[in-house]
């Protein structure tokens, strides 16, 4: 099986009037990535942001991770099928505002805010299995473009945090 697929999902409609349209579906792509996948990194695309606040979703102030903070969509923007067990996985936030991300899966939900700056991220070891994805927006009624950067190549960052440990 080719490491790296995506799928599109349900098309969101058009929101340009309206984001409150845009809470109850999935808005973008779900990817399935196996071992050694390439190319090295992989990228979603996607609007960060929503009406709910990270705490109603996870129902958690802090993870391991970092905090749990910023508005989410209802229901995730991605959902991620690891086939196989990451000793070393990266997930990051691109984009020109200031991002949070909540990570859901085998093994409990991971929150982050400004892993990189002021992008999320999360990096470490994961288990095989279904994650689910919500990118949000630190500020309220912000919604802004984002890339999802997934790399099997865990580099140095600045800040204090450290990494994710997936395996329980």
């Amino acid at each position: 099986m080719d490491p790296v697929s995506t799928a599109p999902v349900e098309t969101a409609p058009d929101t340009s009037s309206d984001l409150s349209e845009v809470r109850d579906i999935f808005l973008f792509q779900d990817l399935t990535l196996g071992s050694a996948f390439t190319p090295d990194p992989q990228f979603l695309r996607g609007i960060a942001g929503g009406t709910e606040t990270a705490v109603s979703l996870t129902g958690l102030n802090r993870t391991p991770t970092g905090r749990c903070v910023g508005m989410i969509n209802t229901l995730p923007n991605h959902r991620i099928y690891l086939q196989d067990f990451f000793e070393s996985l990266r997930l990051r936030v691109l984009s020109e505002s200031d991002t949070t991300i909540i990570i859901r899966g085998p093994g409990g939900t991971w929150c982050n805010d400004d892993y990189d700056g002021k992008n999320a991220g999360i990096a470490g070891q994961w288990l095989a299995g279904t994650y689910e994805i919500w990118v949000g927006s630190y500020d309220q009624a912000i919604f802004s473009p984002y890339e999802l950067e997934f790399s099997e190549v865990i580099l140095p960052r600045s800040t204090r945090d450290r990494p994710a440990i997936f395996r329980r």
